[in-house]
């Protein structure tokens, strides 16, 4: 609601103080994140609206979904990488899982990683890629829906959709760009989520 907005940090949610001036704000906001992405959100076939806002995700409902009011949600990353070794200093995964998971990678294998949303798929996604990746100098493509990744590897062309391209389209595409990794970012369908 326009007088109700949370802020989630280091996985807390907590009330922010301040609102937005009206309802009528509230909603001139929205329609102002989604022009910047060509989208809008009405009754008819945009009740959910999912957004990019300078390279963040976002996402809208109408009241038709959230009778409450419309919803605005941002998901803003950190602009710093967490890397490989913060993860195994943090405890998120061991060195034998860390080294596994690099064998895979250097032996050009297919991986498949899933969880809850906020889980951390991204982030250790993108530590695995930045070091593994990196450190054997290889070309990758990535494919997604919205850019997320972001990897610190220099040989590697990054293909996002657009309303006339799916994701399955830069996938094809991708096989045809000589790539020794093909990472797929978040599928939002009945598919698997980030993939290697």
């Amino acid at each position: 609601d326009w007088n109700l907005i949370f802020v989630e940090k280091h996985g807390h949610n907590e009330k922010y103080p301040k609102t937005f001036r009206n309802p009528e704000h509230y909603i001139h906001v929205i329609q102002r994140f989604l022009e910047i992405d060509n989208k809008e959100v009405n009754q008819g076939d945009h009740q959910i609206v999912d957004f990019e806002l300078y390279q963040d995700r976002g996402c809208v409902t109408h009241q038709i979904v959230s009778p409450q009011a419309y919803s605005l949600t941002i998901r803003k990353h950190s602009e710093d990488h967490i890397t490989l070794d913060q993860l195994l200093e943090w405890g998120c995964m061991n060195e034998e899982i860390a080294e596994f998971l690099g064998m895979v990678i250097d032996g050009e294998g297919n991986l498949i990683q899933a969880g809850i949303t906020g889980s951390g798929k991204t982030t250790t996604l993108r530590a695995l890629l930045d070091y593994f990746v990196t450190r054997n100098k290889k070309r990758m493509l990535v494919c997604e829906d919205t850019q997320e990744l972001f990897p610190k590897n220099e040989h590697t062309l990054q293909l996002v959709t657009t309303t006339k391209e799916k994701l399955s389209d830069l996938i094809v595409t991708s096989l045809r760009l000589k790539p020794k990794y093909i990472v797929v970012g978040e599928v939002r369908g009945p598919k698997t989520k980030n993939t290697i």
